[in-house]
């Protein structure tokens, strides 16, 4: 990985009752994110308007965003990756963020999150 540090976050929220099946919602999840409500939920702030996004992919049973959040990030730059998976019942957020001295490229921030997405994989193996 690269030798400059990116800021990592990790949220998890519980998966509502009969959503168990996640990737199935990803169509539906990816639609959200895009939408004004989505945007506002992905804000720092909570406001749609600060939020821009620049891509949503799925791939398995994980949902990519790349975004942009023109609010105060504290030293990181606005644009970063989250990715949204589910482990065990709950749905986890990751986050890469880029700090403003010494940035990440997207291709880097991305290649973190994955490592990230696979790590969190590994020490939360699947009930099925």
């Amino acid at each position: 990985g690269p030798q400059r540090p990116a800021i990592l976050t990790a949220s998890a929220s519980p998966l509502g009752v009969g959503s168990n099946n996640l990737a199935a919602a990803l169509p539906q999840m990816a639609a959200f994110f895009q939408s004004r409500a989505g945007r506002a939920a992905l804000s720092r702030t909570g406001q749609a308007e600060t939020v821009t996004v620049e891509r949503v992919s799925a791939a398995g049973d994980v949902l990519y965003i790349r975004l942009s959040d023109s609010a105060e990030g504290h030293g990181v730059e606005a644009a970063y990756w989250r990715a949204v998976m589910a482990v065990a019942d709950r749905i986890v957020t990751l986050s890469v963020l880029s700090p403003t001295q010494g940035p990440l490229s997207p291709a880097e921030q991305r290649a973190v999150l994955d490592q990230f997405v696979a790590r969190m994989r590994a020490s939360n193996p699947s009930a099925t």
